[in-house]
């Protein structure tokens, strides 16, 4: 599966226009982007409502061209291959059941469908808010797992480690580790604050 990043036209990379026949003005920061990732070998595709439309798409084959993007794919929406998606809110309607998840003012993720009944974890970039996977782990003690993660944003790329520790217990365990309840126990005093 080759994963792809998408750039919204009406919006985004276009400027809204309130002429329904004719595309915005381009968003110069929005089209360097895309010609900076496009540049550098990723696959790049516009996203748009009206990919269908052999007219509409005619038009939007002259604009991207126009502006330096010519020969980038339409498509009508993003997939489940779709890495990140540029978008800003508000200016392109979304079907309400295929309503991505904003991570941030211009992205928009659609998240990882866990297995029935499970869930999922997500850690988060500290730089651009986008997704991060995390591309391995060591235990460092029974509570505590050292995690090492990199941006699945192909523009950031920003790789990090972090931490995931068991602070304390909400609810009991069936099969109770002793030293496991010993070494929350201790923490726990440790933090509280004696009178």
């Amino acid at each position: 599966m080759s994963r792809w990043v998408a750039f919204v036209l009406e919006g985004t990379l276009a400027r809204p226009s309130n002429d329904a026949q004719q595309i915005g003005a381009p968003d110069a920061e929005l089209v360097a982007r895309a010609q900076a990732l496009r540049a550098t070998g990723i696959d790049v595709r516009v996203v748009t409502e009206h990919a269908a439309d052999p007219h509409y798409a005619k038009r939007a084959a002259r604009w991207l061209a126009e502006v330096g993007l010519g020969g980038l794919p339409l498509e009508a929406g993003v997939s489940d291959d779709t890495a990140t998606v540029f978008h800003r809110p508000n200016a392109y309607p979304l079907d309400q059941a295929e309503q991505p998840k904003i991570d941030a003012p211009l992205r928009i993720r659609r998240p990882a469908k866990p297995a029935p009944g499970a869930s999922r974890m997500v850690i988060m970039c500290p730089h651009c808010m986008g997704v991060a996977t995390i591309r391995t782990s060591r235990q460092l003690s029974m509570l505590l797992r050292e995690v090492y993660c990199q941006c699945t944003d192909v523009a950031c790329s920003y790789s990090f480690r972090a931490t995931v520790e068991v602070v304390e217990g909400i609810s009991p365990s069936a099969k109770p580790n002793t030293h496991v309840a010993e070494q929350i126990d201790s923490r726990l005093k440790r933090a509280t604050p004696s009178p």
